[in-house]
């Protein structure tokens, strides 16, 4: 697997061209995590909602690529700060969530996951689950 930054994906923005979340922004990729897909395709159906978790609130990628999220376990915050190298598949796609594919570019969504998988421990960890585990 090869990893690249989410700054060099053209045209990738944070919330995407738009500029704002979207729960259309969500694609599966290679990962057994759909529970955690349809958790935020249905926590972005009210965008205020999920977009308060992220501690980066502007539609430009951060050129240091440090991004944070507030993860809340049992009611206790956990922040998860990330860098932005995403893993690609081999002709240099993203592997997981393709929300760089989608024709919004946003970038939210792996992101989120990589924080998911970094809360979780790896990737690795977050391979099928159920929608309350991400809900939570």
């Amino acid at each position: 697997m090869i990893w690249g930054r989410a700054i060099s994906i053209d045209g990738a923005h944070f919330w995407g061209t738009s500029g704002l979340l979207n729960g259309d922004d969500v694609n599966q990729g290679a990962a057994s995590d759909c529970y955690l897909l349809a958790a935020a395709e249905a926590i972005a159906e009210k965008p205020e909602r999920l977009q308060k978790i992220f501690l980066n609130q502007d539609n430009d990628l951060n050129e240091a690529g440090i991004y944070g999220v507030n993860f809340y376990t049992l009611g206790v915050k956990h922040t998860v700060i990330v860098d932005d190298y995403l893993p690609l598949t081999e002709w240099g796609t993203l592997k997981y969530a393709n929300a760089g594919k989608d024709k919004d570019n946003a970038m939210w969504m792996p992101i989120l996951e990589k924080a998911f998988a970094k809360l979780n421990g790896d990737y690795k960890h977050i391979d099928h689950g159920q929608p309350d585990a991400a809900a939570s």
